[in-house]
């Protein structure tokens, strides 16, 4: 009975002990993603209150954390496993509603420009950015930004506190259609045998 046990026990030790160094790395990544939106968080409050006193925001050009948020966000994206691609992607867009009307805001077109609408689709739904932005769109767009890091740090935090149940509900989901896609592609492709009639 104790050999049995033993053996158990070594068994789910041993599981444990291959699993640890991803999930250190995980919660690394974590980190990371969470010390990145507390920056980006902190310039969009700043940005918030200049625009809610009807100031352009400041610098007049949008800040380089913000123009490289989709190359930082990716790095995480493609690592990250909860939470998931799906969240940093709605967050991508959401910081590029943010970039597309940072010097422009309250502005009017001028001679040889014109308003340009962009949509971003996630599975939360479609989200339309202008430049040229009024002054309360903007604010929804920033302040939607600076929710949305505010919502992805809260499960950061609860997943590195131990739920695991916040770590399953935000976690990519497997996409077995990638590798199928990538193989039907491939054999589209290569050239097949050709016959002649």
């Amino acid at each position: 009975m104790a050999g049995v046990g033993g053996l158990v026990l070594g068994l789910y030790n041993a599981g444990h002990g291959l699993r640890e160094p991803v999930r250190l790395h995980q919660r690394e990544l974590r980190k990371q993603l969470r010390d990145w939106i507390y920056d980006i968080n902190k310039i969009l409050r700043d940005a918030d209150g200049r625009v809610l006193g009807y100031e352009a925001p400041a610098p007049p050009q949008c800040p380089e954390a913000i123009t490289e948020a989709g190359e930082e966000l990716g790095k995480f994206n493609s690592n990250l496993r909860s939470p998931g691609d799906d969240i940093v992607t709605a967050y991508q867009g959401v910081l590029r509603g943010v970039e597309i009307g940072w010097s422009s805001v309250g502005q009017t077109p001028g001679e040889g420009s014109h308003r340009r609408t962009e949509l971003w689709t996630t599975k939360f739904g479609t989200q339309k950015y202008t430049t040229y932005p009024s002054h309360s769109d903007y604010l929804g767009t920033l302040r939607s930004a600076i929710r949305t890091g505010e919502d992805i740090t809260a499960i950061i935090n609860r997943i590195d506190n131990g739920s695991y149940l916040a770590y399953l509900r935000y976690r990519s989901s497997p996409k077995p259609w990638r590798s199928l896609s990538r193989r039907i592609r491939r054999r589209r492709k290569s050239p097949g045998p050709t016959s002649n009639p």
